[in-house]
């Protein structure tokens, strides 16, 4: 028994069969990545169905607008460093893949080749009114997202910070976190460690240096998921990891607030962590079969029986 076809794989089939082109445009151009990237996007795309079927309808009532932030946002094209295949990057499944389109979106990418690469393959599938590409440092960007929009609207926003270290400031986190919205945050859990010879990196990092009585990558997750919980009641972490025992390991860092309601879609949160972390070399070969075009390769999320029919009306029917 598998997935019927939802919205979701329509999307994924008319976006995906634009990515050849996408590539060529800026030839070259790509932001180079490991063999498990696939796993964090596919995470962001499901939790994008998700997130753009319930803010819509808090609009005009709680808010005014539906807002995405990639402060780390790459060039729209991935290349897998270790097989040299292409594939759609996180402003491209931002941009094209939500269930009702954000209102805007805001993309930030330090290296000029890079951004420039982005912006003009962003202008192929969506409205130039509609984003932004801000040519600079991530850190020095998020003011200007501020004040062009979430200060001055009633905007919920959802930011994807794919940190492949310790590029993002606790200060900058702080002003995004101070306003409405959902996170979904890259943190290199087996690479921090080795960090811990620049302690004033990590005093930015963390905005203080509670980070100093952590001895693991562990250690270190958990005293920043303490920062987060400042701002947000629900943190729930994704370990991505390459094999079942040992070897490269990251956490996507999940934060949103409780709500009225209970947040009762938080069960797509969980059946997405729990079908990625039972999952090893197989869920990057089914991650990168659905972002190279074969959609049906969803069912590799379910087995069947009453997890399959809960993640199915999780996902796809709010």
């Amino acid at each position: 028994m598998t997935i019927e076809k939802p919205w979701l794989e329509g999307k994924l089939d008319s976006l995906l069969k634009e990515a050849e082109e996408l590539s060529n445009l800026h030839e070259g151009v790509y932001y180079e990545v490991g063999a498990w990237a696939p796993l964090k996007l596919i995470v962001l795309l499901l939790y994008l169905d998700v997130y753009t079927k319930i803010i819509p309808k808090q609009i005009p009532k709680h808010f005014d607008s539906m807002v995405y932030v990639d402060l780390l946002a790459g060039s729209g094209i991935n290349r897998i460093r270790d097989t040299g295949h292409r594939i759609i990057g996180s402003p491209l499944i931002a941009a094209t893949a939500s269930h009702r389109p954000f209102t805007k979106l805001f993309f930030v990418e330090g290296i000029p080749e890079r951004s420039k690469a982005l912006e003009d393959r962003l202008k192929t599938v969506i409205d130039k009114n509609r984003f932004e590409v801000y040519h600079e440092n991530c850190n020095a960007a998020v003011d200007k997202i501020v004040e062009a929009h979430l200060k001055k609207r009633r905007s919920h926003h959802l930011a994807f910070i794919d940190c492949q270290g310790l590029d993002v400031d606790w200060a900058t986190m702080e002003k995004i976190l101070k306003y409405p919205g959902d996170l979904i945050f890259t943190f290199q859990t087996a690479l921090i460690v080795r960090t811990r010879d620049y302690p004033d990196r990590l005093n930015k990092f963390y905005g203080d240096d509670s980070w100093k009585t952590a001895k693991s990558g562990d250690d270190f997750l958990r005293c920043y998921e303490d920062k987060l919980r400042e701002y947000r009641d629900i943190v729930i972490n994704i370990r991505i990891k390459e094999k079942r025992r040992g070897g490269f390991y990251y956490h996507l860092i999940f934060a949103t607030r409780k709500t009225k309601g209970g947040n009762p879609w938080l069960q797509a949160v969980d059946l997405i962590k729990n079908r990625i972390e039972n999952h090893t070399g197989d869920a990057v070969k089914y991650a990168f079969d659905v972002l190279s075009g074969d959609a049906t390769k969803l069912d590799w999320f379910v087995s069947g029986g009453d997890e399959q029919d809960n993640l199915q009306r999780s996902l796809f029917d709010f």
